[in-house]
């Protein structure tokens, strides 16, 4: 009976397949039976292994979008800081003064 299960094709060198053959004849099982054992039988580790690339990538893009929020934080910050230096009545009088001293050193020959 046809099985329902997904279907993998893979491809060995020889002495592998070598390997596998002769290990299966000797188990009395298929080369597929011995080559999905065996993938069985690793599967617990690799879906830990999985599971911390998993992990890894959620916080690399968690650490991401923290850097990123604080960069734009920072910048709000430092744009209100200036927005409100700007405003400020001594910036307006520093920069009168300071446009003043430059027009009359262009003036003087």
């Amino acid at each position: 009976m046809p099985t329902t299960k997904p279907r993998v094709i893979v491809s060995f060198d020889e002495h592998t397949h070598d390997v596998i053959s002769r290990y299966a004849e000797l188990q009395g099982k298929t080369r597929g039976v011995i080559i999905s054992e065996f993938i069985d039988s690793v599967v617990p580790s690799i879906s830990k292994v999985v599971d911390l690339f998993d992990l890894a990538a959620e916080s690399k893009s968690e650490a991401e979008n923290e850097l990123i929020s604080r960069v734009e934080s920072f910048s709000n910050h430092v744009h209100k800081m200036s927005v409100s230096k700007i405003n400020s009545s001594k910036f307006k009088k520093s920069l009168k003064t300071s446009k003043n001293r430059h027009f009359r050193k262009k003036q003087k020959p």
